[in-house]
């Protein structure tokens, strides 16, 4: 068994429960909250399957479960490569922090988190990040919306999740100005696309006809 001194790279993938009316809100419209419920297991299990591959020396993968009361079920479907445990309580940024802030007090070196709304990220791109986080204390995966797919941090930085507009074309911008106020030395992997609205996944079935493209065909009857 590995005990935590063993433990010194910690992947954090967040996830929610795919329960209808409670995820990709902005395609309910177009798929119906069932079928928006199922294109968002859909991409967690890509994002799970690509994260699954990284083998490194001392790398732990956990999910990051919201809400607390989903954590058998979700442990259900992404399978037993990963540990599960519950997202803190409150906004993304207390949610991002209290990871953070667990994984460094269990003695990991170098954290990664990420969500499920990039199915873009492969185990190359996550073993970059790991190998970035050797040379400097921070590396971001810039989103093209203007957020991030990615944050990894070598040392706590928690003004890194403080007063940053969530979810908005600033959140990236803002998060580096936090991270060098603060002294740190940041990385940027490729910048990807997530999936958040209907002109994303136009662009998902585009590029991924398998097995995004069935979201085309489930729309809203």
């Amino acid at each position: 068994m590995m005990t935590n001194r063993d433990r010194t790279e910690l992947l954090l993938v967040f996830v929610r429960s795919p329960r209808p009316g409670r995820v990709k809100t902005r395609l309910i419209a177009r798929l119906g909250a069932h079928g928006a419920a199922r294109l968002y297991r859909e991409l967690a299990e890509q994002v799970a399957r690509q994260a699954g591959r990284l083998e490194r020396p001392g790398l732990v993968q956990r999910a990051v479960v919201d809400p607390p009361g989903a954590i058998e079920e979700v442990s259900a479907w992404l399978g037993p490569r990963f540990e599960a445990v519950a997202q803190r309580a409150g906004d993304l940024g207390e949610r991002l922090s209290g990871a953070f802030e667990e994984a460094f007090d269990e003695g990991a070196r170098r954290v990664v988190a990420i969500g499920t709304d990039c199915v873009d990220v492969t185990p190359v791109l996550l073993g970059e990040a790991f190998d970035e986080l050797m040379r400097a204390d921070a590396v971001l995966g810039p989103a093209l919306d203007g957020g991030y797919y990615l944050i990894g941090l070598a040392r706590p930085f928690p003004s890194a999740f403080e007063r940053i507009p969530w979810s908005s074309e600033r959140t990236l911008q803002v998060t580096r100005e936090r991270l060098s106020d603060a002294g740190a030395r940041i990385a940027l992997l490729p910048a990807l696309r997530d999936v958040d609205d209907e002109a994303d996944l136009d662009l998902l079935i585009e590029a991924h006809p398998e097995p995004f493209g069935r979201a085309q065909c489930k729309r809203r009857r």
